[in-house]
């Protein structure tokens, strides 16, 4: 482990693909029944049959895909390259990565970085200086013009601030520092508590020491310009080689344990044995946010439409976020390079391959409350700043849900991403 302080750095001790499908007419009756349902639910964004035209050819294909009928496969991939448009509509935007996926999983050919899904830290520091320049500025748009990342930044924030409310030390192990953007909102608050701020440590958690020790000598900066008493650690390590005791516990801190969008990482490993871990840490709190979607599926059908109708909702919520020509250029390299980096992974990948794999805020719950720990409703506060956040910021296709206990950003009523927290 590496604790930064004082501004310097010092040593501080310290499915594989299912061949299990049947070809037989049963199947494929259920399927179609399945596809006509499915496709009359996607935002409408352009006339309702060029739509449903596209949708339904992306499902008829992924179900031939899905049965191994690769001759009907091929002939549909055909009509569809000849019909997608990738600067066109939302839907057609879509559909060209859909469609690049889907041969991607035909052929099995997804060793290129455009499978492997959102690019990790340490990933992004063996870019090119340009491709690098244009993932940041992909980020970037992402945090200024979509309210996810300042709503899950803020709700978080909140419920943190709440469990710690009257701790003299706090440790916060934050699995997602990414050059501090939480962090100097929640020291504000801090330093203003009646009676003084708490000692702060924070062990950030990450494989890239060049962002983890940037965000380090950022937050320092920001902690000693507001008086608040701050030591912060770094913990390098690949994300789904973390184990529990890999973190420093000291008498006297609240623990409180971070996670903005990495928890998923490690479902594609024991999940129970990395939430027993957290659970012997003995946090005070554990606060996550997720993608609230059901894209884990064993069942490549069922991932594919969940998949589908997901980011039919996101690509119509950048959309209508980023309409203005100054905005175009960041529109599609935040389509480019995040979104379709996790859609494509989503339905080429199969096995370890298969990194994105997003589960409902539901199915969080139970695999928390399996291991022991409890849900936290969120507090009226909580509630109260982000429906403010989308009211004065955002456009109004946006909703908010207090949906059993968690917070639910949404997209014209569609789930998009999720915070919850437990004790």
């Amino acid at each position: 482990m590496v604790a930064l302080g004082g501004g310097g750095v010092s040593r501080a001790g310290g499915g594989d693909y299912n061949s299990n499908h049947h070809h037989h007419l049963g199947q494929q009756q259920q399927q179609q029944q399945q596809q006509r349902h499915h496709s009359n639910n996607f935002p409408k964004f352009e006339p309702v049959d060029q739509q449903l035209r596209l949708v339904r050819m992306l499902l008829s294909c992924a179900g031939a895909v899905a049965i191994d009928n690769l001759d009907l496969a091929r002939a549909i991939l055909v009509q569809l390259r000849a019909l997608v448009v990738p600067h066109g509509s939302p839907m057609q935007r879509l559909a060209s990565y859909v469609t690049e996926a889907l041969v991607a999983r035909l052929s099995r050919n997804t060793r290129s970085s455009h499978f492997q899904g959102l690019i990790a830290d340490h990933s992004l520091q063996q870019l090119s200086s340009a491709t690098r320049s244009d993932m940041l500025e992909a980020f970037w748009v992402f945090y200024e013009y979509i309210p996810i990342g300042k709503f899950t930044h803020l709700t978080m924030n909140q419920i943190l601030l709440e469990a710690a409310d009257r701790e003299r030390a706090i440790h916060v192990v934050d699995f997602q520092v990414w050059y501090g953007a939480q962090w100097p909102s929640f020291l504000q608050s801090l330093a203003m508590r009646p009676g003084g701020p708490p000692v702060v440590r924070m062990t950030a958690v990450g494989s890239s020491l060049r962002d983890l020790q940037e965000a380090g000598s950022k937050l320092l900066d920001c902690a000693r310009s507001l008086g608040v008493p701050f030591e912060y650690c770094i913990l390098r390590v690949e994300l789904e080689e973390f184990h529990a005791g890999m973190v420093e516990l000291r008498d006297g801190e609240a623990v409180l344990v971070n996670s903005l969008c990495q928890f998923h990482r490690f479902l594609k490993r024991d999940l129970d044995q990395f939430l027993q871990g957290l659970r012997s840490l003995r946090p005070r709190l554990v606060v996550m946010a997720e993608n609230d979607a059901d894209h884990n599926s064993p069942d490549f059908m069922h991932r594919f439409m969940a998949c589908l109708h997901y980011y039919s909702a996101v690509f119509d919520a950048f959309d209508a976020s980023l309409h203005m020509p100054g905005t175009l250029p960041g529109r599609k390299k935040l389509e480019e390079l995040i979104a379709a980096q996790k859609l494509r992974n989503m339905i080429a990948c199969e096995g370890s391959e298969r990194v994105e794999r997003h589960e409902s805020m539901r199915a969080w719950n139970a695999r928390m409350e399996g291991v022991g720990f409890r849900a936290v409703s969120m507090s009226h506060k909580a509630i109260n700043q982000a429906s403010l956040l989308l009211k004065l910021y955002y456009s109004d296709g946006y909703t908010l849900t207090n949906q059993e206990g968690f917070l639910i950003l949404g997209w014209r009523g569609m789930p998009l991403n999720g915070v919850g927290a437990w004790i």
